[in-house]
């Protein structure tokens, strides 16, 4: 259903199935590492 509807607009997901994030277009992952910062990461898929 979001792939059909992806034509017609962009899609916000959360989630951390692999099915999920492997029929992306992109992800963006983000963790906190050890101390106080935040690391950022993105994938065009």
């Amino acid at each position: 259903m979001i792939k059909q509807q992806a034509k017609l607009a962009q899609f916000i997901v959360v989630s951390l199935r692999r099915p999920m994030i492997e029929s992306s277009d992109r992800a963006i992952g983000v963790t906190q590492a050890r101390g106080a910062y935040t690391q950022v990461l993105g994938l065009k898929l």
